[in-house]
């Protein structure tokens, strides 16, 4: 599960960060759900700016020390689902 934050703090500029599979594994580990359950259940906001704040420390985005201080910090977010992009075909005996 790949996500795209938008993220608009409260000063400075808007930026986006992505989730990676160690991001998604922290967040099965601390709220002990599986991704397999997210279809059906959703995520709460919380658990998103989790994803958020991880995903921006792990991009090198200065943030606080604190899940609590950086979502104090935000005005707002969009989250859109990251799609696996097209693949090359592959080589053909014509090339």
């Amino acid at each position: 599960m790949k996500l795209k934050f938008i993220i608009t703090p409260i000063e400075g500029e808007t930026y986006e960060v992505t989730t990676n599979l160690a991001i998604t594994v922290a967040w099965e580990r601390k709220y002990k759900r599986r991704t397999t359950h997210v279809g059906n259940e959703g995520l709460s906001t919380e658990e998103l700016m989790f994803m958020a704040y991880e995903a921006a420390k792990r991009s090198g985005v200065p943030v606080p020390i604190t899940l609590d201080a950086f979502i104090e910090k935000i005005d707002g977010f969009e989250v859109e689902p990251v799609t696996a992009g097209p693949t090359d075909p592959a080589p053909s005996d014509a090339s």
